[in-house]
């Protein structure tokens, strides 16, 4: 322990929220109240949500701290950290920072939301009271009337009329004797009558106006107008319109991008070594973050510099969040949304500075984040726009992906998005999932992808003269399959190379079992006991298929196509080899006839 003791007053620069987090309590404490204000920050904000209160309240001021924090971090900290069980944090927000959570968490969609409202007022009442009176002197007067319209109504004793007779039926909840309060919500009694009492104590003029607020004001229009304030103050925090925010989708033109690569080349910068000090900010985090967005933040020495591309990535998100129609409230969707924005920064600064660091570096000191995000999408939609306009054969587009197998369809059916995504099964085998793209290297084996499909459907449609539209009906009816989607470009090719290894001639007919079997014992050869691998007389002759039709020079990338194609069949087939009888059921890289059923 006496170890950690030195390293926390001798090396205060290295601290981070970890180390921190393992000290005893005392030293811990120590260490952190050596930090001035900035740093406590950085390492609060570096430090996973759920464990931020901990160190927060190490503080000797720890108001002053939380009031320095991004209200969108705050909001994530609470969130994270359970409403509930952050108490002590919601006590020391400022005004500015409690409007935010209540503005994030008590909307679903342009409606209050009675439950969450309820909660927050329930959190609010357990503050002290200056706490209280502060948030009803200071939050905007309509949210105010709408959002306790949905937890109480309220009566009135009327000064004309017989009040014997109005306490009868009045309702028992009342600070003043002339206003009545009936509950709309469970436990809405516990949550809004200290609320109550304490503004009618401190401030009766304002009591007396909500209460005929609550009253008169109509639900639908309080409600409205409430909403327009919170669209507005959310949107200094990245949350505008939906119409505004389609705006980092604005595309640019290749002059553009070139003009943007041209501001790294005019200024010299030396190689940075990065800093030892700054840390990124947990959303910012993890080992599944873009690369080259995180190396060229690793690099930046300025805190302040540092501060702003983390900042503007975060504002950026909440625009995307609003754009895709994403969850405010999920921690996924903010996720998503961050490295989404990240991503498409990192991809243009890569591409503009021909994956130098340095020159990155330059642009993010000369071109605003938003600027780079849309050279990033910028690049990534002319992939989009190179498999919209390939001119592809198969015009049906869920038939296009399904043809096409895997990888290769799920990656088309990724780009041709409105937003596009990456299919992560092109890059990691066995992955999935559509994300956002992350590096230019992921775009780059998407447009590959385009360009190989796109090869392959000119091969099958234009050069080998197969008819689509005789494909996915005459012929179909030919063979075992049921649906047009049961029809594979694999299947198919690896018919035509069955046909070509029986007759000779590789032409499109679906296969008998016989006939399967007898394509399976021909071309695969026992290099073992029980083993069975592909002749290589058999490859030579495929290889040799395909280059005939492209008169000897074949693209290159289809020659590895097809070597993938003949490994994927050995390793499906292989173990039928040597069988007399092969049960069809058991290949999928074959296009079996279909049977014709007695009497018929």
């Amino acid at each position: 322990m006496a170890n950690n003791k030195i390293l926390a007053i001798n090396d205060s620069n290295s601290l981070t929220p970890q180390h921190l987090l393992l000290l005893d309590p005392a030293v811990a404490e120590e260490s952190f109240n050596r930090l001035d204000l900035d740093r406590k920050v950085q390492i609060v904000l570096a430090a996973p949500w759920q464990k931020r209160r901990d160190i927060i309240m190490l503080a000797e001021n720890a108001r002053e701290l939380v009031h320095a924090l991004p209200c969108d971090e705050l909001y994530w900290t609470v969130r994270q950290a359970g409403v509930q069980d952050s108490l002590q944090l919601i006590t020391l927000t400022s005004q500015e920072q409690l409007q935010f959570l209540f503005d994030m968490d008590c909307w679903r969609k342009d409606s209050l939301d009675p439950a969450a409202i309820s909660l927050w007022y329930r959190m609010l009442s357990k503050c002290n009271e200056l706490k209280v009176i502060e948030w009803f002197h200071e939050a905007d007067e309509q949210f105010l009337v709408a959002s306790f319209k949905k937890l109480v109504r309220v009566r009135k004793i009327q000064q004309d009329t017989d009040i014997s007779e109005e306490y009868e039926d009045m309702p028992t909840a009342t600070v003043d004797g002339i206003y009545f309060f009936i509950f709309l919500e469970k436990d809405a009694y516990s949550t809004v009558m200290p609320l109550f009492n304490s503004l009618y104590l401190n401030d009766r003029d304002m009591f007396y106006s909500l209460a005929e607020g609550i009253i008169w004001d109509t639900a639908p229009e309080v409600e409205e107008a409430a909403y327009a304030w919170k669209k507005n103050r959310l949107a200094e925090y990245g949350f505008p319109e939906f119409e505004e925010s389609l705006a980092i989708y604005q595309l640019m033109s290749d002059e553009e991008l070139y003009d943007l690569s041209t501001v790294c080349k005019t200024e010299n910068r030396s190689k940075q070594h990065g800093n030892t000090v700054l840390q990124p900010r947990y959303g910012l985090s993890g080992d599944d973050m873009p690369r080259f967005y995180m190396s060229v933040l690793s690099m930046i020495d300025d805190a302040e510099t540092y501060e702003k591309l983390q900042r503007d990535t975060f504002i950026l998100a909440n625009k995307i969040i609003i754009a895709d129609a994403l969850e405010v409230q999920s921690a996924e969707d903010t996720s998503r949304a961050l490295k989404k924005a990240a991503g498409a920064i990192g991809i243009a600064l890569e591409f503009l500075s021909d994956s130098d660091p340095c020159g990155s570096l330059i642009l993010i000191d000369r071109v605003a984040a938003p600027t780079l995000f849309r050279a990033g999408i910028s690049l990534i939609m002319k992939a989009r726009k190179d498999f919209s306009g390939a001119g592809w054969h198969i015009k049906d587009r869920a038939l296009l992906e399904s043809f096409f197998g895997s990888p290769n369809g799920e990656t088309l059916k990724g780009i041709s998005q409105n937003r596009p995504l990456l299919y992560e099964g092109l890059i990691y085998s066995g992955a999935t999932r559509y994300r956002a793209f992350m590096a230019l290297a992921e775009l780059h084996e998407v447009e590959k992808t385009i360009s190989i499909c796109r090869e392959l459907d000119n091969l099958l449609f234009s050069i080998l003269g197969v008819d689509p539209a005789w494909l996915f009906s005459d012929f179909l009816m030919t063979t075992a399959c049921r649906e047009p989607c049961e029809l594979s470009l694999a299947s198919v090719l690896m018919t035509m190379l069955g046909r070509l290894a029986l007759s000779g001639e590789a032409r499109l007919e679906a296969l008998s079992e016989s006939e399967a079997s007898a394509f399976i014992n021909k071309v695969f050869e026992e290099n073992s006991p029980g083993g069975f691998i592909l002749h290589d007389s058999f490859r030579k002759v495929s290889h040799d298929w395909l280059a005939a039709a492209y008169s000897g020079q074949p693209p290159h990338f289809l020659q590895e196509y097809l070597r993938s194609l003949l490994q994927h069949f050995e390793e499906s087939v292989s173990t039928l080899a040597g069988q007399k009888i092969i049960e069809k059921r058991y290949i999928d890289k074959l296009l079996f006839k279909r049977e014709v059923q007695a009497g018929l």
